[in-house]
Formats: structure tokens, C-alpha cells, sequence
């Protein structure tokens, strides 16, 4: 007496099922690949903003000639080594004025110096952001400060409300 094990029934995955995980597959591809190419893209164009750039100046540098954007980083770079100090001074003037406020007889006297402190450290960090401007726009030709004028507008038009010559 041989006992022949029962015949196994090989079930099919219904046709949908199929579909749904490739449709799903697809969508997961999509996805991840958007994140990495917007890793990608904005990785390479790296705001300025420390330089004392406005955030859209690092998508204009990405389109100019290499040449012209290695003389504007260059002269980022030199700027940044005057900025750091100033941005050190900046914050321990505001950290005073703070701490000042905090303090349990408050001294206004001793607050107006020290904010007057904040707002001048402040002022001269500004003056010296500004002293490259001049510098690179005249690294520019006409056509790239258009371009620059045209992604600018291009840009706060996203962020802000259009002004009503724009609607």
C-alpha cells in the first residue's frame, strides 16, 4: 500500500494583484526619484546668503560662464574672511543685550548702550556685505545683469504676492 500524497494545487495570483504592485512600483520609483534629483539640482546651487546674497544669487552664478563664476566666488570668499569676525561681534552684542533684558533691576541705561552696540555691529556687517555688490556687477555684462534682474523677478513673484504692474 503506497500512499501517494494528495496533488498540490498550484493557485494563480489574480491578474489585478499583478497590476496593483507594478502600478505601486512605479509610483515608489517616481517618488524617490524626484527626491533625489531635487537633492541633486540643489545641491549643487548653493545659497549665498551668508555672503550677504539674496537667495536666488546661487541659481544666476550656476548659469554663468565658469570663468565669471570662479571670479565671483573668489571674491565671495575673500569677503567671507572679513564677514566672519563681524558676524562673531554681531551675535556676542545681541547675546548681551539679551541676557541684559533678563536681568532682575533692569538698568536701561546699560540696555541702550548695549543694543546701541548690537545695532552698530549690526550696521557694519551690512556696510561690508554690500561692498562686494559694486565688485561683482562689474564682473557682469549687460545681458547677465538682465538675467539676473529677470530670475530675481522671476523669483519673488513665488514668494510674495505680484505687485499690480505684474497682474
Amino acid at each position: 500500500m503506497s500512499a501517494e500524497p494528495p496533488p498540490t494545487v498550484r493557485t494563480r495570483t489574480p491578474r489585478w494583484m499583478i497590476i496593483v504592485l507594478i502600478v505601486s512600483l512605479a509610483g515608489n520609483l517616481l517618488v524617490i526619484g524626484g527626491a533625489l534629483g531635487a537633492l541633486w539640482h540643489f545641491k549643487r546651487i548653493r545659497p549665498y546668503k551668508e555672503a550677504g546674497m539674496p537667495p536666488y544669487f546661487g541659481v544666476f552664478l550656476s548659469k554663468l560662464p565658469k570663468e565669471k563664476r570662479d571670479r565671483i566666488k573668489a571674491l565671495l570668499r575673500a569677503q567671507r574672511a572679513r564677514i566672519d569676525p563681524l558676524r562673531k561681534a554681531v551675535r556676542q552684542a545681541g547675546d548681551a543685550a539679551i541676557a541684559e533684558i533678563g536681568a532682575d533691576p533692569l538698568d536701561l541705561e546699560k540696555f541702550k548702550t548695549l543694543y546701541r552696540t548690537y545695532s552698530e555691529a549690526r550696521h557694519s556687517l551690512r556696510q561690508t556685505r554690500a561692498e562686494v555688490v559694486p565688485e561683482i556687477l562689474r564682473l557682469l555684462s549687460l545681458e547677465e545683469r538682465k538675467e539676473l534682474l529677470r530670475i530675481r523677478k522671476h523669483r519673488r513673484r513665488w514668494r510674495y504676492h505680484p505687485p499690480p504692474e505684474d497682474r
